[in-house]
């Protein structure tokens, strides 16, 4: 199946510049329990989220994390964010911040996550991305769409199977290699629903991946 190109270069302050509502809330932690479980059981002291989008995640973590940073390099989705950060969540520190050069001090953070965040790069710069986020924190935990997903709804994702993320982050530093460990999610409503309305069969539509430095 070829997935759906729904736009191509697309701003990210345009898909998601608005308030967050109760409903997409729970829209976002429903969707991505699984990731976000996976969040919580590494108890993390300190943690980093990149590329936050509505930064629903980053809200609900932080009633389980002491000090949740949410980190975008669009200061209108910062914006907006801070906004819904009134009403959801324990208070958020933001930071507009390039994700290739992190203004971080090595190792400041336990825990870096992203859900649907690295798929938007290519193979270099997903390496490069990863190499970066393990220098600021001890572990990395993100989340993608899987090659089953079948809609690209911003326009660039690159949609792989587990395997080949995997492939791409066999991380090298110095003489220490990282492998990340991945697994696929099945615990989405859309793939619930999507299978009811027949337009997709039931196969995975998420990948969480997993790795630490130490």
């Amino acid at each position: 199946m070829t997935p759906i190109e729904i736009k191509e270069n697309r701003e990210w302050a345009e898909f998601y510049g608005r308030p967050l509502t109760l409903k997409r809330y729970l829209w976002r932690i429903v969707n991505h329990l699984e990731f976000l479980y996976n969040i919580i059981q590494c108890k993390p002291k300190k943690a980093v989220e990149i590329g936050i989008g509505t930064a629903a995640h980053s809200f609900f973590v932080s009633h389980f994390v002491s000090l949740v940073v949410a980190v975008d390099n669009d200061l209108s989705i910062i914006k907006f964010a801070k906004t819904s950060n009134k009403y959801f969540g324990k208070p958020v520190k933001f930071v507009v911040a390039d994700a290739f050069n992190l203004p971080f001090k090595n190792n400041s953070f336990d825990l870096f996550f992203s859900q649907g965040f690295m798929e938007h790069f290519n193979e270099k710069e997903i390496n490069k991305l990863a190499k970066e986020q393990l220098n600021v924190a001890v572990s990395i935990i993100f989340s993608i769409p899987s090659l089953y997903y079948g809609i690209k709804d911003f326009g660039n994702e690159m949609l792989l199977k587990r395997k080949e993320w995997l492939k791409i982050l066999k991380l090298k530093k110095g003489k220490e290699i990282f492998i990340a460990k991945a697994k696929y999610s099945f615990i989405d409503v859309r793939l619930l629903e999507f299978f009811m309305l027949k337009k997709w069969d039931l196969k995975p539509m998420e990948i969480v991946i997993y790795t630490k430095n130490k």
